[in-house]
């Protein structure tokens, strides 16, 4: 009887073991699935491209002759415009401010031989379909080959729901989660009849866990991955790419309140090398941070559980929000 029950024990302990084992397997391929499949994506197309030849390789014959890029008057949004032109696309830029958009459009073109086409539009209008009516209007006629939705904002610095006034609330869900929403249902259309096109879905890597004192603007980037995620699922028999660009921090205006991004460094990107790396992944794979680096704090990310995520970001985003405060008073005296 003993000698039973210490090899019925013996049998359960080693059926664990090969669960536990199993298990381990499941969680390691995850891991690597998520981290690797976007890398090798970027070889196999840089492989195909040595053989498919110029017609291939050219983002402008492959997907069409017009690129339109939201929120294009400053930042990733601007850079992104500024390589697409590059590559020898014609530009549309839109965005709420006239006279920046007449300066990028003048930037652009004192350097690009292409055509600049500027539409003022306020993705924070209320008047909500009425605005994409309107601009579509004004796209009509034109070869869009590349959607950007790049139009995002925040509050000025991390701070609690409760305490952000409610139209800045607002704001961030018709600017962040209606544009892309908007411009994708009426632009994949367009681009099914073409029976070619891309679009490029800007969203942010600071979405792998909530985010304390950045909650909205967070949640509002879920919701972008998670849209196009499904867009690709949707379109996967077409031949449409949809592609999700999720950087971390880069060194522009919106990241203004933190002294650390604004300085640069390794994991912080000025936005020229950023947006040059990040249209080189176009066409190349469906989701990427757009920056090696990037890349490399994703993958470490991914290491730590959820809920060791999510404290930690509330204690950083409470440090930088203190000291943006604390500079703010200083300046005010």
């Amino acid at each position: 009887m003993y000698t039973l029950a210490v090899g019925l024990l013996a049998n359960i302990y080693l059926l664990a073991l090969y669960a536990l084992a199993l298990l381990g397997l499941l969680v390691v391929f995850n891991y690597l699935y998520e981290n690797l499949r976007s890398p090798l994506l970027i070889l196999k197309e840089l492989t195909l491209a040595v053989f498919r030849g110029d017609e291939y390789r050219s983002l402008v014959k492959r997907f069409g002759k017009w690129a339109v890029v939201t929120g294009s008057t400053d930042g990733i949004g601007k850079h992104y415009a500024l390589e697409l032109a590059k590559r020898g696309f014609n530009v549309v830029l839109v965005a709420r401010n006239l006279c920046k958009l007449e300066q990028t459009a003048a930037e652009i073109t004192s350097v690009h031989n292409i055509e600049v086409k500027c539409i003022q539009t306020d993705f924070s209008d209320k008047r909500g379909k009425v605005i994409y009516e309107e601009l579509f209007a004004k796209l009509e006629g034109l070869e869009i080959g590349v959607l950007v939705n790049n139009v995002g904002m925040m509050s000025e610095y991390p701070e609690k729901v409760h305490s952000i006034p409610e139209e800045v609330l607002w704001n961030m869900v018709h600017v962040n989660v209606a544009s892309v929403t908007m411009m994708c249902r009426k632009m994949i259309p367009i681009m099914l009849k073409q029976g070619k096109g891309a679009i490029v879905n800007v969203g942010s890597s600071t979405d792998t866990q909530p985010t304390a004192n950045g909650a909205v603007y967070v949640a509002s980037k879920k919701y972008i991955r998670y849209l196009t995620n499904a867009l690709q699922l949707e379109l996967s028999s077409t031949n449409l790419t949809i592609q999700l660009l999720s950087p971390f921090f880069v060194v522009t205006k919106m990241n203004n309140y933190s002294r650390t991004v604004m300085d640069g460094g390794f994991f912080f990107p000025n936005v020229e090398k950023y947006t040059a790396f990040a249209v080189n992944m176009l066409g190349k794979t469906p989701e990427t941070t757009g920056y090696w680096k990037h890349g490399i704090q994703v993958a470490f990310v991914g290491l730590l559980p959820l809920r060791l995520r999510a404290i930690f970001t509330r204690m950083i985003s409470t440090d930088i929000k203190n000291d943006y405060l604390q500079r703010q008073k200083k300046r005010q005296l």
